[in-house]
């Protein structure tokens, strides 16, 4: 009703709705509106409405109804029996004209012809939509839990929107008169258009040869603060190497990390077992001439200042800013 209220009064409007929704009180304030209404039904929400059971229409065969009409507003109610039994009321429609359809019987491996009351011609027609694409929201959905309802509404949206977009492509590629080897199907399309926005923003440059360069990363992260504010980064051995030190350290960026001792070549600190000896809390240093870049063993360190580090907090990617 709150949706209707937006409608004008008595411009005839036609309002499709599913079990979920449908009454007869709510089909006699539509029509009290001047707005008319079909929709199935549960037969619980139809009280005093005496419809075939779906045991004797089965019997009567494929094609067979059952119809009442409610005198006061003239709400028409229709039982039609198909493979199984559906109930719709509607305040326009009836079951004439009573139309032929086909269905494929699986007895005799024929096609038989079928009747099909008007009614359920019209809730098809027009509420098939809305069937199909509950029908292809549910083929490909993202495996998301979230106490977060709201997410959900998010991602339906999502959803939505790929599958009319892919509606859309399908409708362009038969009027450009492509094969439907050259049109993708859902599942394509929906992997195609994930890259495609990764790739946002993004430029088409040939990888570097040899070892992934982590440092990238954070040489990314680090473009977006200021230089010469004394910034000071912290990340754990994953991201750090000397190159890294040293090109922060040419934006005024310090940074202080773990790092492994293959990244170290020509640095040659005690081994473990030599500072074993010498007790716990011990360490070694040696420190980069050109950029005054210190390397502490203890797990090894490497920071741009000439103090070992006997304390440290290796979380990663922390940033940590002071203004000089």
């Amino acid at each position: 009703m709150k949706l209707a209220s937006t409608l004008p009064e008595g411009h005839n409007y036609k309002i499709y709705a599913d079990n979920y929704f449908t009454c007869v009180p709510l089909v006699v304030k539509l029509l009290e509106r001047g707005i008319h209404y079909v929709g199935t039904v549960r037969e619980v929400l139809l009280p005093n409405c005496n419809l075939e059971d779906e045991k004797s229409l089965k019997k009567k065969g494929r094609g067979s109804f059952d119809i009442r009409v409610e005198g006061n507003h003239n709400i028409c109610a229709v039982k039609w029996y198909d493979k199984r039994a559906v109930t719709l009321v509607s305040s326009f429609a009836g079951p004439e004209p009573v139309q032929k359809i086909q269905r494929w019987d699986k007895a005799t491996k024929t096609i038989i012809e079928v009747e099909r009351p008007y009614i359920v011609g019209i809730y098809n027609k027009h509420m098939g939509g809305v069937d199909l694409l509950d029908s292809f929201a549910a083929k490909y959905k993202f495996p998301m839990k979230s106490h977060r309802w709201y997410l959900y509404i998010f991602w339906h949206t999502i959803i939505l929107a790929v599958i009319n977009a892919w509606l859309l492509y399908k409708r362009d590629c038969k009027a450009l008169k492509m094969t439907k080897k050259e049109i993708l199907n859902r599942r394509q399309f929906q992997a195609q258009l994930a890259s495609s926005l990764i790739l946002v923003n993004t430029h088409n440059t040939t990888p570097k040869r040899g070892q992934p360069s982590s440092s990238d990363i954070v040489m990314k992260l680090a473009s977006t603060l200021p230089e010469g504010h004394n910034y000071k980064i912290y990340a754990d051995n994953y991201f750090t190497c000397v190159p890294l030190v040293v090109k922060l350290l040419e934006r005024g960026i310090h940074y202080v990390g773990t790092v492994r001792e293959v990244l170290l070549p020509n640095c040659n600190l005690e081994d473990e077992k030599s500072l074993k000896k010498k007790g716990r809390g011990s360490f070694d240093i040696r420190v980069e001439g050109n950029h005054n870049i210190s390397i502490s063993c203890r797990g090894n360190y490497i920071g741009d200042d000439q103090q070992p580090m006997r304390e440290q907090d290796t979380g990663q990617g922390k940033v940590q800013g002071e203004e000089s």
